[in-house]
């Protein structure tokens, strides 16, 4: 789309090892089946791995999230992606926060 634009960053140690937990706990909780690339949310690992037609509920859930899944501060628009196990997981995060490489709780 016109106007659009899609800025690729260095993702920091403190998502990159929330998204490395978010995987093990999503594939431990299952998956939807379908064959494809699969998603996972950072804020919900229990409800498994989706693939992006079944993945609409979790980017829902992450979209009306206003906090930073990392500290109390409010997230950056839009959803961060971090590739971990071979799965695209998903979540929101502060300007902060996606690049940092610790956690600030």
């Amino acid at each position: 789309m016109a106007g659009e634009r899609v800025w690729a960053v260095v993702l920091g140690c403190a998502v990159r090892e929330r998204a490395v937990r978010a995987a093990v706990q999503a594939r431990a909780a299952g998956s939807c089946g379908h064959p494809g690339p699969l998603l996972a949310s950072a804020a919900d690992p229990s409800a498994g791995t989706r693939c992006a037609d079944c993945a609409h509920g979790l980017v829902e859930d992450l979209l009306l999230r206003p906090g930073c899944l990392l500290c109390d501060g409010w997230a950056r628009p839009g959803i961060v992606q971090a590739r971990a196990d071979r799965l695209e997981i998903l979540l929101r995060t502060c300007d902060p926060c996606l690049t940092t490489d610790s956690p600030r709780t």
